[in-house]
């Protein structure tokens, strides 16, 4: 081959990597260390037939992961669909209400109302899905300090207490952290659990917290109903070198632990995912629980997939 004919080839093939790579980019395609596309597929269709078919808050859980995992074709308008046929129910209507907040983040208008129907709902004393409403909230990154948020910081009973402090955790401010923090020395096993996974969701701890999460850690027997939690928040916002032994308990309940476990065990790992989660997530597919599959089709879609300071933990 002569020298011009060697430039065309490199040419050629330096255009056919970046095409590729653009390719990979604009259809949400992980980089290499990721399942293979057959799989990603795969995965991404239980989520989608999860959110179609499966129960109510299985479809709230599958919709969220497609939202997370960059694939939200259909989601809105699967949800607006659900509204119409399903919203008289009060606490689902929590639920889709909260896909709805999500998915419209170039709508600021459908996105108020959706929040003003929550918080109407969180501001009824007499709710059934009151409950429901606060933990929306604060997972929606809501941080309003109005009266009855601070009242139910206080007085509220069991979940209320909780959500109401982490609604106020979301302020960012030391105080309103520690305050949420305090809850992981409860009596309560719920508390713990539900303070534990309330900070799972934040984008960092400080580290009064995460000496907190780490003492409970060392204090939950396992078989605590916190423990999961617990671990789940500590792999997700401890350094790396120090998450081995978290990731190794998590991995366990992922394979063999009750639903629940399975679940919040895949979600707290795809915050912090690698390829040796593979193996225990692609089992997860095909088990009979709709929320243990929609767990392992999400950790599936987020090994190998790039991430940054920004990404949400959930």
């Amino acid at each position: 081959m002569c020298g011009s004919d060697r430039r065309v080839s490199r040419m050629a093939l330096a255009g056919l990597v970046v095409a590729v790579n653009g390719a990979c980019a604009a259809a949400g395609e992980a980089r290499p260390g990721a399942p293979a596309a057959a799989l990603r597929q795969r995965a991404i269709a239980v989520l989608r037939k999860a959110m179609n078919e499966g129960r109510r808050f299985e479809k709230v859980h599958a919709a969220e992961a497609l939202l997370w995992a960059g694939q939200p074709e259909g989601v809105r308008a699967c949800f607006l669909e659900q509204d119409r046929t399903e919203g008289s129910d009060a606490i689902y209507r929590i639920g889709i209400l909260r896909v709805l907040n999500r998915t419209s983040a170039d709508d600021p208008a459908a996105r108020k109302k959706s929040l003003d129907e929550i918080l109407a709902v969180f501001a009824d004393e007499q709710a059934k899905a009151r409950g429901h409403a606060a933990e929306t909230l604060a997972k929606l990154g809501y941080a309003g300090r109005t009266p009855a948020v601070l009242d139910l910081a206080e007085h509220g009973k069991a979940d209320l207490r909780v959500s109401a402090r982490w609604i106020l955790a979301n302020s960012g401010r030391a105080e309103d952290e520690a305050h949420l923090a305090e809850l992981l020395k409860s009596k309560s096993a719920q508390d713990r659990f539900y303070a534990a996974y309330a900070f799972r969701h934040f984008r960092a701890l400080r580290p009064a917290t995460l000496q907190a999460l780490r003492d409970l850690a060392a204090r939950e027997p396992p078989d605590g109903e916190a423990r999961c939690y617990v671990l789940g928040t500590l792999y997700t916002h401890l350094p790396p070198a120090d998450r081995e032994s978290a990731k190794k308990e998590l991995l366990s309940y992922a394979a063999s632990g009750n639903t629940d476990q399975r679940y919040q065990s895949c979600m707290a790992l795809a915050n912090r995912p690698s390829e040796d989660m593979a193996a225990v997530a692609e089992r997860l597919l095909d088990s009979k629980p709709v929320d243990e599959r929609v767990g392992g089709a999400y950790l599936l879609l987020k090994i190998g997939r790039p991430r940054d300071d920004t990404d949400p933990n959930h």
